[in-house]
């Protein structure tokens, strides 16, 4: 809602008032960032404003001179001329029927809007919008990292690379974040009209592979591998990592592996393949229950051949150097500190970064990207400024602009385990929330006879899941906890499903048909104009218990409530699918 009515406003000041500049093309321009600079008006400041003819506060938004003054200053405009502008903005704009007050005052302009004017306003462009919130003007401009503002590129391509777990061990929890993260971030390009290429780029080479071969070359056991594979390889996995911690051939042989698998060798190959089945059969399923699509499965194995191909352009440009037969190219960070960016081993196997130059170029070259996004946690970053550097200096433009390193970083959870205190796995997580889930609605009278109990229970642990971790600062680490996660108390996953099942039986139960075209005007209950501002959970759960539909005597006032909650519920619908949450009508 805040940006519908920054638009209002800033629509508003453009089509009434004298232009700021007296080349029309350069106000137009300037114009349409204008929704950037207002802001709502601190709670203490609407305090001392009186209260308009309903008695409610308006809302009340600015437009501080400074930020105008920041706009205009490559037009050689002086403050004098915006405390000029304003003070004309605010004559013009007393009268309109959207403001119960407009001021001109100290160093900013300020905005007092008729609630009931608001209320209709937008409840008409929640019902009239099949996307509402997306494909707005509002997001044409962006801010890039000093906080100026420049305009996007409309129809941008994305490549987003998320989830990308490792081959041949179990679904790990560790994953979770990014795989939350990067779904909803290409759900919100999608929504905003971007065309969005999702990447599961899987960790499928190099030497933990190899000693994973060797492995299971020496000790593998077909029938245990059958019967679970990947707990089975997981646990090889540990046992040659203990072993080759004490025996410095053991950690030889997994390099022979690898070094094996590089060279193209039939029977490592075969082997390696089998390793990549399986895990592709069990990560399918987890993304399955997660709801999450990919557009491509790709892998460090895809991008062999393109990383000698990294090598060679590196040694043409003279960036390659060597040491100890170890190829590594120097680099200077951005703090003009020194770094040294490994690139091939003196056995000719290339190394991770390497094979992430190598995808890099090849996405460009596939897709002509505008940006490249990766979803990765925050122990990488070292890598990831190796990565942009080396490919800076080998030319490629791409790698540089306003979006500045692409690296989307986020902390660890910490603390996820079973309720036996065991180290946790994505399966037996979502396992437990479903059986947990499934117990409470049992023991719960409020709740509703569901079609199907089994899934229902899926969907809320999975929603409490989510909304755990998107609660939490993306850049810190945070404590995993059952109680919370589970909870349908406060602002989590079951708590916001709890809201949207009962704002649907309202509808279902309501007895009276919605009308697009009622008279709103009868919501002056401040539950009403604080759910309609706000469309937040707490204030749905207010409002829907002090304002009944079912029962109204008054059929014009059951009407405009039946809308609202209808439009509260379209919203709320909306943002919980753009987070790959499923909206549930009843439990």
């Amino acid at each position: 809602m805040a940006h519908f009515l920054r638009e209002k406003i800033a629509t508003k000041l453009c089509k009434h008032v004298p232009s700021l500049l007296t080349d029309g093309q350069q106000w137009s321009e300037l114009s349409a960032v204008l929704p950037w600079c207002l802001k709502f008006m601190p709670t203490e400041m609407q305090r001392r404003r009186s209260p308009n003819d309903n008695g409610f506060k308006e809302s009340h938004l600015l437009l501080d001179y400074s930020c105008l003054k920041h706009l205009c200053q490559p037009y050689g405009i002086q403050v004098s001329h915006i405390q000029d502008w304003a003070k004309t903005a605010a004559g013009q704009l007393a009268g309109d029927e959207l403001f119960a007050d407009v001021r001109a005052k100290d160093h900013r302009l300020e905005f007092a809007m008729k609630t009931s004017r608001v209320l209709k306003d937008c409840l008409h462009e929640i019902i009239s919008n099949d996307n509402y919130g997306f494909h707005s003007k509002f997001h044409q401009y962006l801010r890039d990292r000093d906080g100026k503002l420049y305009k996007q590129k409309k129809n941008q391509t994305v490549v987003l690379e998320y989830s990308s777990p490792n081959i041949a061990k179990p679904f790990h929890a560790g994953h979770l974040r990014s795989t939350i993260m990067g779904n909803i971030i290409g759900n919100l390009f999608e929504q905003l009209g971007h065309t969005i290429i999702r990447i599961n780029y899987l960790g499928n080479w190099g030497t933990q592979f190899g000693l994973l071969g060797a492995g299971y070359e020496k000790y593998g056991k077909k029938e245990e591998m059958d019967k679970d594979p990947l707990k089975y390889l997981l646990q090889l996995y540990i046992e040659m990592n203990k072993k080759a911690e004490l025996d410095e051939t053991v950690l030889e042989s997994g390099r022979q592996f690898a070094a094996r698998m590089e060279q193209g060798e039939e029977k490592a190959l075969s082997l390696w393949k089998l390793f990549l089945d399986k895990s592709l059969e069990e990560y399918t399923k987890i993304y399955e229950r997660l709801g999450i699509k990919f557009d491509v499965y790709d892998g460090e194995a895809n991008q062999v051949q393109a990383a000698q191909k990294v090598v060679e352009e590196l040694k043409e440009k003279g960036l390659l150097q060597y040491k100890d037969g170890l190829g590594y190219v120097d680099l200077i960070d951005e703090k003009g500190k020194s770094a040294q960016a490994n690139i091939i081993r003196k056995d000719g196997t290339t190394l991770y970064l390497t094979r992430d130059i190598a995808a890099a170029v090849n996405r460009y070259n596939k897709y002509e990207f505008d940006r490249l996004l990766y979803f990765v946690e925050a122990g990488q970053d070292f890598h990831f400024k190796k990565l942009f550097l080396v490919l800076q200096k080998l030319g490629y433009e791409w790698a540089t602009g306003p979006h500045g390193n692409f690296h989307i970083r986020f902390g660890r959870i910490r603390g996820m385990s079973t309720r036996k205190g065991n180290i946790v796995l994505l399966r037996e997580l979502l396992d437990t929330a479903r059986e947990t889930m499934l117990e409470n609605m049992h023991n719960t009278e409020t709740t509703k006879q569901c079609s199907n109990e089994q899934e229902t229970a899926e969907v809320l642990g999975k929603s409490g899941l989510i909304i755990q971790d998107i609660k939490q600062r993306r850049i810190l680490d945070y404590e995993f906890s059952w109680t919370r996660m589970l909870s349908n108390k406060g602002n989590t996953g079951v708590a916001l499903q709890y809201v949207h099942a009962r704002l649907a039986n309202i509808e279902k139960n309501c007895d009276i048909d919605l009308d697009i075209n009622c008279d709103v005007g009868s919501l002056l209950e401040s539950s009403a104009v604080n759910l309609i501002l706000h469309l937040a959970q707490k204030v749905t759960n207010v409002a829907v218990g002090e304002l009944h539909v079912k029962g109204e005597p008054d059929i014009n006032k059951a009407k405009a409530r039946l809308l609202m909650f209808h439009c509260t519920r379209l919203v709320l619908a909306s943002s919980l699918r753009t987070l790959g949450i499923q909206p549930l009508d009843e439990f």
